[in-house]
């Protein structure tokens, strides 16, 4: 059973990372740096940076940006951490503290800004920002640190002493203009540019935009002009057909032979070859949207970088996932060729196994006859796309689903199958654990989640939700209403364990206890401390942990509570409940991937709530079942030795961890859950 406090063995230290030079580097709050060894056989070729080690933001700007560049060939995707510092300046009343993650696919390297409100009254203060993590294709550049100093005075034109392209915390003067400029900084602190044409917001290409040759900044509002003259104002997350705005200055504009602009409508997500919508019709009749020109006939990754088909959609494939537009297609997954052949888009993926694009799905397909296709070798198990709804979720036959999950309606697949690190997986962070440091996890070219076990040593590598220190303090996804929860990985160790705290791991916590956000998790009824500290009540479940023996492993659930110190500090809570060790067959081979899994059905009025687990899709071990409590009847004090107090879990949501330790390098293929429905679940 495993809970990660701040205070147990191995994460009472916080850190960020400094810097991957030969190995890692970590501070704590003293600003002393340790080493860590991170050393990794995998060759990257960019490089992450900060654009400055120093910034000036005004204090009546509002929003301080910082710019961050990725160098280097990118040839592979990219994902960088960061997070804001207090100085002087305290988060929460000086500025918005800050903590998340910038991306970029295989071939990107266009700038990232990270944006921090800051207040008005802070002048003459400053705070931190690091860049604490870098994932994938990348390694860290110089600098990785910079301190950002909020002056009374206005700010100049870039938050960069050096004055080099990096953004400026205060907006652009009505009138300014790309090409005259390098970039517009609007009133909300976002900072436009303009590369080959396309318009990038915020360092994220504006995929609706094509062609573009003026872009403007007057009177609050960003405008732009294509190559036909026709003129596009940003209004509410949107470009709309607007006329010539009343600026002196504005180059003479001669209409292209190809007529078009930006699409009326921001979405990406479906592009069409018909016409644009009214907005287009405005600046001229009959004009059409430019399209990108498409592929040839035959083209493929990974010989191509991109793949355009005749609509204008772009398709990239990066960690095995398809992206059209720059959407992730999460129902993609270990897919080692796309081609573009006579008007169709093909996937092919580790298993050799062929689909196709139609009617905005994929189906199954025969190999096209299509030249230069590279060979193909089996891998241990099939791999389908799901079919895609409108929601992200994916609906899925009854053949498809799990038996266990069909059996209690469980038939809608709504998270995974894919393990796509910094889109539906996160590096693990809450109660203080700190970035995770360099190497810990890298997505496989087949899609696969690779985790060394390099970071937290209580088996939390990477999960479905992260801390953040804005909103709810978390993003992610986190799961209520019951659902069936099932990982396919292998790991290397062969099943010699004990690994105690470092072995592998897939288990859940409660959101609403790990986020220490603003929720209620005090046992119902009972008094604060002489302290003022409620009493806490938490749940974790254990789909397995190697930690009990050779060839065993353990799973169960807990049920956490007591008077802790401080939510994030070793205290000592009582557990409750639990299944127990599960012995597997010592001809077992870890190294090949099985199947964990874990049922939870809730609890009614009439009904028992209960827990089962499985391996390779056979239960293992009894059924853990509890009462359901009624809400309008007092809940019993602690301890409670009956199975009434689990019931608690029910009105909670958990998000899910994978993890292992150095010993045990452990190969994530896929985690999915099926639910009835993502009705309960939470998505921050």
């Amino acid at each position: 059973m495993r809970h990660l406090t701040v205070g147990r063995a191995g994460l009472c230290l916080i850190v960020s990372l400094l810097s991957a030079c030969g190995g890692s580097s970590v501070r704590d709050s003293a600003s002393s740096s340790v080493a860590v060894d991170s050393t990794s056989d995998v060759a990257t070729s960019s490089a992450v940076a900060l654009s400055s080690s120093a910034y000036t933001v005004s204090a009546n700007a509002t929003t301080a940006i910082i710019t961050v560049y990725r160098t280097g060939a990118a040839t592979g995707a990219a994902v960088a951490e960061y997070t804001t510092v207090d100085g002087t300046a305290k988060a929460g009343s000086d500025y918005q503290g800050a903590d998340g993650s910038l991306s970029w696919a295989a071939g990107d390297q266009s700038a990232r800004s990270i944006s921090v409100p800051v207040a008005a009254t802070a002048d003459g203060k400053s705070f931190g920002i690091d860049l604490t993590a870098v994932n994938g294709d990348a390694t860290f550049g110089s600098p990785t640190q910079a301190t950002v100093d909020i002056s009374a005075a206005a700010a100049s034109s870039s938050a960069n002493p050096s004055a080099d392209s990096t953004t400026a915390a205060s907006a652009s003067a009505s009138g300014s203009m790309i090409p005259s400029l390098t970039q517009l900084v609007d009133a909300a602190g976002n900072t436009w540019t303009v590369s080959g044409g396309v318009i990038f917001l915020n360092g994220s290409e504006q995929a609706d935009t094509q062609k573009v040759i003026v872009l403007v900044y007057y009177g609050g509002v960003i405008y732009q002009e294509n190559s036909n003259c026709m003129w596009w104002s940003w209004t509410a997350g949107a470009w709309a057909a607007t006329s010539q705005p009343a600026i002196a200055g504005l180059p003479s504009c001669t209409v292209a032979s190809a007529k078009g602009g930006a699409s009326s409508s921001s979405s990406s997500s479906s592009s069409s070859s018909s016409s644009s919508s009214s907005g287009a019709s405005a600046s001229g009749a009959g004009s059409t949207a430019i399209k990108p020109a498409a592929s040839a006939s035959g083209s493929m990754i990974p010989s191509a970088t991109k793949l355009v088909d005749s609509a204008g959609n772009t398709w990239t494939v990066s960690g095995g996932v398809i992206s059209l537009n720059g959407t992730v297609q999460t129902v993609t997954q270990q897919v080692i060729v796309l081609l573009y052949y006579q008007g169709v888009i093909y996937q092919e993926n580790s298993n050799c196994m062929w689909w196709s694009w139609t009617a905005g799905a994929w189906a199954a397909s025969a190999r096209p006859a299509a030249s230069g296709i590279p060979s193909c070798s089996s891998a241990v198990s099939s791999v389908a796309p799901a079919s895609s709804t409108a929601s992200g979720s994916a609906t899925t036959s009854a053949g498809d689903v799990p038996a266990v999950a069909a059996a209690v309606g469980y038939n809608t697949l709504t998270f995974g199958p894919a393990v796509t690190l910094g889109s539906n997986w996160y590096p693990e962070n809450f109660y203080g654990g700190g970035p995770q440091p360099a190497g810990y996890a890298n997505q496989n070219a087949d899609g696969s989640l690779y985790l060394s076990g390099t970071g937290h040593p209580s088996g939390a590598g990477v999960s479905s939700a992260r801390h953040v220190s804005t909103g709810m303090n978390w993003t992610g996804t986190a799961f209520g209403g019951g659902g069936y929860f099932e990982a396919v990985l292998s790991f290397t160790g062969q099943g010699n364990g004990p690994y105690l705290n470092g072995g592998p791991a897939f288990w859940s916590l409660d959101i609403e206890h790990a986020s220490q956000g603003p929720y209620n998790v005090s046992w119902p009824n009972m008094p604060k401390d002489s302290s003022g500290n409620p009493y806490d009540d938490f749940f974790e479940v254990d789909f397995m942990e190697y930690d009990a023996g050779p060839y065993a492993f353990q799973n169960g659930i807990g049920n956490w509570y007591g008077y802790p110190p401080t939510k994030s500090t070793s205290n000592p809570y009582s557990g409750g409940g639990g299944v127990g060790a599960v012995q597997v067959s010592h001809a077992t081979n870890f190294a090949e991937y099985h199947k964990y899994g874990c049922l939870w059905v809730p609890a009614t009025p009439s009904t028992q709530g209960y827990l089962k687990f499985y391996f390779d899709g056979a239960q293992t071990g009894e059924t853990f079942y509890w009462n359901w409590n009624n809400p309008n009847n007092p809940f019993p004090p602690p301890p409670v030795n009956n199975s009434t107090a689990m019931s608690g879990m029910d009105g909670r949501h958990l998000y899910l961890i994978l993890g292992t330790g150095t010993s045990q390098p452990m190969t994530v293929q896929s985690v999915s859950v099926w639910q009835a429905s993502g009705a309960n679940n939470l998505i921050e």
